[in-house]
């Protein structure tokens, strides 16, 4: 289990404890080191969704209690939407029907980070366009 770094890993231990299986919780290991060997992922509200989709890596998104899904991993079909009440059945569709999400999970990707590396010419050029809006008056 990879924690987000506020996160209180003593008490992530402390109820993966009475689990059946063995759980490790990852305080200060690289995220990217796990996507690489993941074999899935469930995110809540996190842009790991999106680097995990990156990967490869077939995803689950639970809801945010009293909000529903907050990224549009699951409603753009790249992530399976996973009900707490049936974490089973879900959890089994992330690996079952990877492959048909393969195509949605890819357009989100690139939809996200189509242009990464060119974030900081566009806001340059957004200014550029104000500044001169402004020096047009």
């Amino acid at each position: 289990m990879k924690l987000h770094p506020r996160e209180d890993a003593a008490a992530f231990r402390k109820a993966a404890a009475s689990l059946p299986l063995p759980v490790y919780v990852a305080e200060r290991d690289p995220l990217f080191a796990w996507l690489a060997v993941a074999r899935g992922a469930v995110v809540l509200a996190s842009t790991v969704g999106l680097e995990a989709l990156r990967f490869g890596v077939p995803l689950g998104v639970l809801p945010l209690p009293g909000h529903g899904h907050v990224f549009e991993y699951a409603s753009r079909g790249a992530a399976v939407p996973l009900d707490p009440q049936a974490l089973a059945a879900g959890v089994a569709e992330i690996f079952d029907g990877a492959e048909h999400r393969e195509e949605a999970a890819a357009a989100l990707v690139t939809r996200h980070l189509g242009q990464a590396g060119a974030g900081a010419g566009n806001v340059a050029t957004a200014l550029e366009e104000l500044a001169s809006r402004g020096a047009a008056r």
